[in-house]
């Protein structure tokens, strides 16, 4: 108490010069027909002090012990202060509140609170119109930040910063014991790559890259542009913390560049058999994309012709080779065509004894030559290019089919 026992000095002094706001009297006398004074019920009055404040104040007047004085309800301005309330140095009251007079008169002064001015960042500079006002706000004043949707650049909206510290939009801060500046908290995107790693069949770009805010949740499904011919996506592979992540899983955005690693799984694909003029009937085979499937043996048949070999697109195979599944196109399927040649004929096989070899390219180069002369079967066995003539396109395409050019020696029009 001892802040107001200076107060009530220094009031006292001010009263005496005449300077307070004003003081009113504490009794009156009064006069009776005998023409003798008596003295009435004492009043006491209320007074002010404006402790440095200035302002406009309530007039009071005299009442008696324990009658009702409203207090003023003006507020005092002070430099760097707010008027609160008021005080007679043992209670507290607010501007306005009605207080019981005591049996003696009294002093009442402003109650002061420190204020501190709030000023916020001007948004014209963004593009945007500003929705504060800058002023002074006393501690403890709880003040509303609102969700204000602003681009500037790349960079989004994420909240306010007071005094650099991060509040969300929507939230509220308690006005501190000093000068406070509010201004904007941009965040800005972190680069989000889709990377569909280095194996075979990508098609189109590799990676698909796009901006995204740190800790917003994504749909990893939603942004992908890459595909991978033979395969489907099964999910993201993010490195950092080797998580798996399916297609349609939700993701939290880090801070920091991101990578998310595709994650593939091979499709099935059909082989089909065309007996291209043969009978029978085989079944279609399913098999895993980017694995080896064996040539099955040729289960149909054409009367006085027997299997050549199998074409798939502009190769030939044999019963028992091994070849990689893979398509040119998505939904396409591997589709093997029959090629027959004369049940009689042995294309090659110069000297009879079941193979198209090396020995027999010697002995079609030595014909050609003129060194040896063949007939019979083995003239019509040299025809390897089936054209009806013997020459150096029938010794060429036979060193391409030792060469395993993948084409076949015995077909016409080849």
């Amino acid at each position: 108490m001892k802040k107001f026992r200076g107060l009530a000095v220094l009031c006292a002094l001010t009263l005496i010069a005449g300077q307070a706001s004003f003081t009113v009297s504490a009794e009156k006398t009064e006069e009776n027909s005998a023409g003798t004074e008596t003295t009435a019920e004492a009043l006491y009055s209320v007074s002010y002090c404006y402790d440095g404040g200035f302002g406009r104040i309530d007039e009071a007047v005299p009442v008696a012990e324990g009658e009702k004085v409203k207090l003023s309800v003006w507020a005092l301005r002070k430099d760097g202060y707010s008027h609160t309330g008021w005080t007679d140095g043992e209670s507290i009251y607010s501007r306005g509140e009605i207080i019981e007079m005591p049996p003696k008169d009294i002093i009442i002064y402003p109650v002061w609170t420190p204020v501190y001015t709030l000023t916020y960042e001007k948004l014209d500079k963004y593009g945007y119109p500003s929705p504060f006002a800058d002023g002074t706000v006393s501690p403890g004043t709880e003040i509303y930040l609102p969700n204000y949707a602003m681009h500037y650049g790349d960079a989004m909206f994420n909240g306010w910063l007071v005094n650099g510290v991060h509040y969300d939009p929507l939230s509220t801060f308690i006005m501190p014991e000093e000068n406070t500046y509010v201004s904007v908290d941009w965040l800005d995107p972190i680069n989000f790559v889709y990377d569909a790693g280095t194996d075979d069949g990508v098609i189109g770009s590799r990676t698909y890259e796009v901006g995204k805010y740190p800790g917003s949740k994504i749909n990893l499904s939603s942004s992908t542009r890459l595909a991978r011919l033979g395969y489907t996506l099964k999910g993201w592979l993010y490195k950092e913390t080797d998580t798996f992540y399916r297609p349609e899983a939700y993701f939290v955005v880090p801070d920091t560049d991101t990578t998310m690693y595709a994650v593939w799984t091979p499709i099935k694909v059909a082989a089909t058999f065309d007996a291209n003029g043969g009978t029978g009937q085989m079944e279609r085979q399913i098999y895993e994309y980017d694995t080896f499937m064996e040539i099955p043996d040729c289960q149909f048949t054409l009367e006085g012709f027997k299997l050549l070999g199998w074409q798939l697109k502009d190769k030939y195979y044999q019963p028992g080779e091994k070849v990689k599944v893979r398509i040119d196109e998505i939904g396409e399927s591997m589709k093997f065509k029959a090629v027959w040649i004369e049940e009689h004929l042995s294309p090659g096989d110069l000297n009879d004894d079941g193979q198209a070899d090396l020995t027999d390219l010697s002995v079609l180069s030595l014909h050609i030559l003129g060194e040896k002369v063949l007939d019979g079967t083995a003239l019509e066995n040299a025809d390897v290019y089936r054209d009806g003539n013997i020459d150096i396109l029938d010794l060429t395409r036979f060193k391409q089919f030792l060469g395993h050019g993948k084409i076949l020696i015995g077909m016409k029009g080849e």
